[in-house]
């Protein structure tokens, strides 16, 4: 993982020879883009020490770039992973003190156990809608298997596998720490209609979980991760094609050989790295390198996600959900707002189908003597990336880490 993770960085200190352009908005692009950053290499993890000189007395950040900068460039000791995650995700509002960030955490911690109460009485009262009913079910198949070998989630010997419902379990029959993944997701699935639930969310929500040791705490983190990973999941998969048509053009950019050699095995299309985006490259490492890797990555994110977009926080729910008070509500509302997504409608199927049909309709137009528009389009040449906010839809780092794990793989 060290090695990929120097070869990613590696490849992002070439920024100013791969021409890609500056970012658009005010102030820097990236927390690392000043000129000592750029030639600094790898160092130990950010101490509590050095975590709390970046703070000021009332406990605000002085200087977020300089605090990325060196969450960056070697990560965070893990006992401050808890506190630093909220700062990176990002959870709080620009400029909050120490004292405003934990009655932040404390309201919304209240909030969230509001919300799950609702809809866990609605459920017990039988008035769950058919498409939430669907969302438990594949939330209850899915978090049994999440993480299962990690020592945060043994115990219990439950099996969902069959078609049952972890809301129906006694708190005895599965390990506390799977019930409390199984909660904060149907939490989320519930008053977020629009994204619902799909494959991979209790994969990014684990590690959160592992970390926070809070269940309240954690979903407050995965709502903060889900504004800007949420289109992944979307049905119309748009946000993860981008992503592989701007690593398809970041490997011709870097790699001409490995660019013709992939396109050669007809993968120029990158749909075999729907894992490593769609998950941000969680499931590809042992699983405490994994917590490294997600906080370098998080540092090292555009400007553009440095605090949340509202000025009050991270939010909690969808604007449609909010005002809903009563159990029967909870659902009935939600699911008036947007029609959740089906759980077996899953990222990975969509794009599936979405890529056959592209390459079947560009064979088609092809043989007809017309052009065609594929879903990825092959190039043999790119002489310019999108800015740092926009390549890989906002994560550049990640296309970097997946470019130098094929660099890798190739070089054996």
């Amino acid at each position: 993982m060290i090695t990929q993770m120097q070869k990613a960085v590696g490849g992002w200190k070439l920024l100013p020879e791969l021409n890609l352009p500056s970012s658009s908005s005010s102030g820097p692009a990236l927390p690392f883009a000043r000129q000592d950053a750029m030639s600094a290499p790898p160092r130990p993890p950010v101490s509590d020490r050095e975590f709390q000189s970046h703070l000021d007395s009332a406990g605000r950040v002085r200087d977020f770039w300089a605090l990325k900068q060196a969450v960056f460039l070697g990560g965070l000791d893990p006992s401050l992973r808890k506190v630093a995650w909220r700062l990176l995700l990002p959870v709080f509002p620009k400029g909050s003190t120490g004292q405003e960030r934990i009655a932040f955490m404390k309201r919304s911690a209240q909030r969230y156990f509001e919300m799950k109460r609702c809809w866990k009485e609605t459920y017990a009262a039988g008035q769950m809608s058919q498409a939430h009913l669907a969302l438990i079910t594949a939330i209850s198949k899915d978090v049994i298997r999440t993480d299962r070998g990690h020592p945060f989630y043994s115990g219990g010997n439950g099996n969902v596998a069959t078609g049952g419902s972890m809301a129906d379990a006694a708190e005895s029959e599965y390990s506390p720490h799977i019930l409390q993944l199984f909660d904060l997701l149907v939490t989320y699935a519930i008053y977020h209609p629009s994204v619902g639930y799909a494959q991979g969310m209790s994969d990014l929500a684990s590690p959160l979980l592992v970390v926070q040791k809070d269940e309240a705490y954690a979903y407050i983190c995965f709502c903060a991760l889900m504004c800007r990973t949420k289109d992944n999941f979307r049905r119309e998969s748009t946000a993860m094609l981008t992503k592989f048509q701007h690593l398809h053009d970041l490997i011709v950019h870097m790699d001409a050989e490995l660019a013709a050699f992939l396109r050669c095995h007809g993968l120029a299309d990158m749909f075999f790295t729907h894992r490593w985006l769609l998950l941000e490259m969680k499931r590809e490492f042992q699983f405490d390198d994994t917590l490294r890797m997600l906080e370098v990555q998080w540092a090292g994110l555009p400007h553009l996600f440095t605090f949340p977009k509202s000025a009050d926080g991270v939010p909690l729910q969808e604007d449609a959900c909010i005002g809903v008070a009563s159990p029967a509500s909870a659902s009935t509302s939600a699911a008036a707002a947007v029609s959740p997504p089906s759980p077996k409608d899953t990222p990975y199927l969509r794009l599936q189908s979405m890529l056959r049909q592209s390459r079947e309709e560009a064979s088609a137009l092809a043989s007809s003597g017309a052009s065609a528009t594929a879903a990825v389009v092959l190039k043999d040449g790119v002489v310019e990336l999108p800015p740092p906010e926009v390549l890989g839809c906002g994560n550049p780092f990640l296309l970097f880490m997946c470019a130098s794990m094929l660099q890798e793989h190739r070089d054996r």
